[in-house]
């Protein structure tokens, strides 16, 4: 009668090859290399088009607000190489959501379908209901509130974690940082 293995011993895993080696595969360390013996090349980049990338865009928010049942015009631009694209309409305050968790999903859907249909990344502004404007004057005011406190308690504040990494804020008489 054959003894069974010790608990905790995985005796299989001696007699058999790895995965990578029974199928053929290249583990990482090795170089894919052609069949005249050099080396395949990185990727070749794309260069993208902006007209065609906000028309992809433009293209992809329609049909999404037709998909809710929202009522809303979308416009864009193109300002250097960056897309700024605006969602307007009463309805479309529901794509920006609590806190902005619905218009940072629709901003990474909308830059990942433009990447997959043109083939090249890009920056995209995505603006749904005047939204940025309100953020950006909402923190403005925030900002101004600390640097107040700030010099009236001479006391360091904790910040709530958020994607502007900094703030800037101008007055006549002295200018706040806050990181």
């Amino acid at each position: 009668m054959a003894k069974a293995p010790k608990w905790g011993v995985n005796t299989y895993k001696k007699d058999k090859p790895r995965q990578s080696q029974e199928k053929g595969r290249r583990s990482r360390n090795q170089t894919t290399k052609r069949e005249n013996g050099k080396p395949k090349r990185d990727r070749e980049y794309k260069e993208a088009d902006p007209k065609e990338q906000l028309e992809i865009s433009i293209s992809f928010l329609k049909g999404l607000l037709s998909s809710f049942g929202l009522e809303g015009e979308v416009s864009g631009k193109t300002e250097d190489r960056n897309l700024v694209v605006e969602v307007k309409g009463e309805q479309t305050e529901a794509l920006v959501g609590e806190k902005g968790f619905i218009i940072r999903s629709v901003h990474e859907l909308t830059r990942t379908v433009i990447q997959r249909k043109s083939g090249a990344g890009t920056r995209l502004r995505l603006d749904v209901a005047g939204y940025a404007e309100k953020r950006k004057e909402a923190l403005t005011i925030y900002a101004q509130r600390l640097s107040e406190q700030i010099l009236s308690d001479k006391q360091e504040v904790m910040l709530e974690p958020m994607n502007l990494s900094l703030i800037h804020i101008s007055e006549p008489t002295r200018q706040a940082e806050i990181s």
